[in-house]
């Protein structure tokens, strides 16, 4: 376990969602030196605390939705289990994938279209992992909001977060768009320069693609990817059922979220179950405290919470260049 001195929670908490901002404008904000600051970032990186810089793509923007899976293992053998696995992280429109402890084992997110594309896929990965779906749940999230970590640091304010959403104006996109986004979500952040020879185009041409696709809010943030089993912190994920859902019960909500220094994500759904949050705490005995202020706070409103504590996630990549999908689906 790497444990981050209080000079390092505080740089991490104001660059985490905030890539693209220059080092100036941070130093000068938490009132520590830039060249400090450079230090400790490139000493995050080089500990394994922070992995990449990454992009954060916005699947609704561009017309894909996402479908999660909630499933269990319960009658699996060993051999079962790691080939159903390795099938749904091999995927290419499946987009992440956590192993869970709790009513679910696993959750797991396709990016498609449409529920038919979505059914399709399922009914794919069934086929080759040569098992079924146990205890089958499926979320479909229409609103997503990334807090960061807003615990590491009191002394440090930030209004920066990273957000996709359904909306009903949808942006087009060609095939240069698309490789971009792929590349993106594979490989993460680097210069233009080196972007331009992978995708072997015109100087400066990936520079002006990725200034368009964040300002149609394609990419709706640049971001710091942490490692966050290197620091061994304890997430989990709530789902709340609510008995009704009004405007202002997803007002109240959103706020507590946004405040709360340990809910560091915010999800609206469409399932038996209304949102969706992630939770970050150093130790197991912080959650039920904050467990039962949810539940009496919101009391009128909570028919009933799911807990589940993640353990491992498998994979994350947001995006997924046709081009991928179409040799996947040959070779399949």
């Amino acid at each position: 376990m790497i444990k981050l001195t209080d000079r390092q929670k505080k740089i991490l908490k104001a660059v985490e969602y905030r890539a693209a901002e220059s080092l100036s404008v941070i130093s000068e904000e938490i009132q520590i030196r830039e060249h400090i600051v450079r230090y400790e970032l490139q000493s995050m990186i080089k500990n394994g605390v922070i992995s990449k810089q990454s992009a954060y793509i916005n699947p609704f923007s561009i017309g894909l939705n996402n479908y999660t899976l909630y499933g269990s293992f319960d009658g699996y053998t060993a051999e079962q289990r790691d080939k159903f696995i390795k099938t749904i992280t091999k995927h290419p429109q499946v987009s992440c994938v956590f192993l869970l402890g709790g009513n679910y084992d696993y959750s797991f997110t396709i990016l498609a279209k449409s529920a038919q594309e979505a059914e399709e896929i399922l009914r794919s990965i069934s086929d080759k992992s040569e098992a079924g779906y146990v205890k089958r749940t499926i979320s479909q999230q229409s609103k997503i909001v990334y807090f960061g970590m807003k615990h590491l640091s009191d002394q440090v304010k930030t209004k920066t977060y990273l957000k996709s959403f359904y909306r009903e104006n949808l942006v087009k996109i060609d095939q240069l768009d698309s490789r971009i986004l792929d590349l993106l979500s594979t490989e993460g952040l680097m210069p233009f320069q080196q972007i331009d020879r992978k995708l072997k185009i015109a100087s400066g041409k990936s520079r002006r693609r990725i200034l368009q696709l964040m300002e149609k809010e394609v990419i709706s943030g640049l971001y710091h990817a942490v490692n966050h089993s290197a620091l061994k912190y304890n997430k989990y994920k709530l789902l709340i059922s609510a008995k009704h859902e009004s405007p202002k019960l997803v007002e109240q909500l959103f706020e507590y979220c946004q405040k709360h220094p340990n809910i560091y994500k915010y999800i609206e759904s469409l399932s038996t179950w209304s949102f969706e949050l992630g939770i970050e705490v150093v130790s197991p005995e912080e959650f039920l405290p904050l467990l039962s202020e949810i539940q009496d706070k919101f009391r009128d409103y909570v028919l009933e919470t799911t807990l589940l504590q993640i353990f491992t996630l498998l994979k994350y990549t947001p995006y997924i260049h046709s081009e991928k999908m179409l040799l996947y689906q040959k070779a399949a």
